[in-house]
C-alpha cells in the first residue's frame, strides 16, 4: 500500500493506492465512505476482498475530511464530494499498470449514491457498485424524525446565512442517539455508526448544519437510471437511513443487479451481513471484469 495525493481545485486529496504488482494492466476499484466517515473507518475489509481479486484498489477521503486538504472542514457537500470522484477516477486511469478501461466504482451510503450518479456520466466506467445507497433527498430527510429536521433545518439556513456574510461555520453531530440534534440518529444508528470508527482515525463526529438545506435537492435517481453501465445495487430491508424501497425501484429502472440483506443500515459492514454482500460484490466483480473464476 501506498499514501498517494492529487489535487482538486487547489486543495490536495490523501488516499491510499493497493497494487497487486502484477504483469499487464489491472482493472481498479475506486472507494470512498459514506455520511461524514472517513476511509479509516470501515472501508479495509471491502478493500482487502477486492485486492485479494488481483485488483488495484484506491481509496481516498473527501476535502476537508481526515487527512485531505480544504479550507471548509467537515462540509457533507455532496457536489463537492463529486468533483473529488471525478478526480480520483482520472487519478485512477493515470496509475501504472492499472487498466483505464476497467475502472469501478463502490460507494456505500451517502457515497452509493455518489457512484450512481457518476455511473449516469461516464459510461466507460466498467461498473458500479452501490450498497445501501442514498438515492432520493425526499426519502432519506423523510427518514430523519421530524424535530430534528426542524432543528437542523434552522441551523442550515444560520449556517448559509452566516457563509454569505463571512462568519465561521455552524456545525452539528453527524451522528447521535435518538433525541439527539445530528445528521443521523435513527434507533441504532448511533452503535451502528461509531462501531466503525477506528481509533486515532482522525474522525470528529461533527458536520456543517449547511448539508440539512443540501440533502433534499440531492437525489441521484433522477439521472442514474439512463446509465449503461453495469450496476450492482445491494439494500438492507430494514434501512431506516436510506430506506430500500426507492433503491428497489431505481434498479428496476435501470436493469441493475439488485440483492437484499435482512437487518438494517450498518449490518453490511460486519459479522454476516459482511460476509454475504461481499461476497455478491466479488462475483459480480468477477463476472463484469472478465477474472478468472479459480482467483481468490
Amino acid at each position: 500500500m501506498q499514501k498517494v495525493r492529487f489535487e482538486v481545485d487547489g486543495a490536495t486529496v490523501v488516499g491510499t493506492l493497493r497494487h497487486p504488482g502484477t504483469d499487464g494492466p489491472v482493472p481498479i476499484v475506486v472507494m470512498a465512505h459514506g455520511f461524514a466517515l472517513l476511509a479509516a473507518n470501515g472501508l479495509e475489509p471491502f478493500a482487502q476482498r477486492f485486492a485479494e481479486l488481483g485488483l488495484a484498489v484506491l481509496t481516498f477521503d473527501y476535502r476537508g475530511f481526515g487527512p485531505s486538504g480544504g479550507e471548509l472542514r467537515q462540509d457533507v457537500d455532496p457536489w463537492r464530494q463529486l468533483d473529488d470522484w471525478r478526480a480520483a477516477i482520472r487519478f485512477a486511469r493515470a496509475v501504472p499498470g492499472v487498466d483505464p478501461a476497467k475502472v469501478v466504482l463502490w460507494g456505500t451510503s451517502f457515497s452509493g449514491g455518489h457512484v450512481l450518479e457518476l455511473g449516469s456520466e461516464d459510461p466507460n466506467l466498467a461498473a458500479v457498485v452501490s450498497q445501501v445507497p442514498h438515492v432520493s433527498g425526499r426519502a432519506t430527510v423523510l427518514a430523519i424524525p421530524v424535530v430534528t429536521a426542524a432543528k437542523l433545518t434552522v441551523l442550515g439556513v444560520v449556517d448559509c446565512l452566516g457563509g454569505a456574510l463571512g462568519r465561521e461555520p455552524v456545525y452539528t453531530k453527524s451522528i447521535g442517539r435518538p433525541g439527539e440534534t445530528a445528521g443521523m440518529n435513527q434507533p441504532g444508528s448511533y452503535e451502528g455508526y461509531t462501531a466503525l470508527i477506528e481509533p486515532d482515525s482522525g474522525w470528529r463526529n461533527q458536520m456543517t448544519a449547511r448539508i440539512a438545506l443540501k440533502l433534499p435537492f440531492f437525489s441521484p435517481n433522477l439521472h442514474a437510471a439512463r446509465s449503461t453501465v453495469p450496476t450492482f445495487i445491494g439494500v438492507a430491508v430494514d434501512d431506516r437511513v436510506t430506506p430500500a424501497k426507492p433503491a428497489r425501484k431505481l434498479a428496476k429502472r435501470m436493469g441493475a443487479e439488485l440483492h437484499e440483506y435482512p437487518g438494517g443500515h450498518f449490518d453490511v459492514y460486519r459479522g454476516e451481513g459482511f460476509d454475504r454482500i461481499v461476497a455478491d460484490e466479488v462475483a459480480f466483480l468477477r463476472a463484469k471484469l472478465g477474472l478468472p473464476a479459480t482467483r481468490s
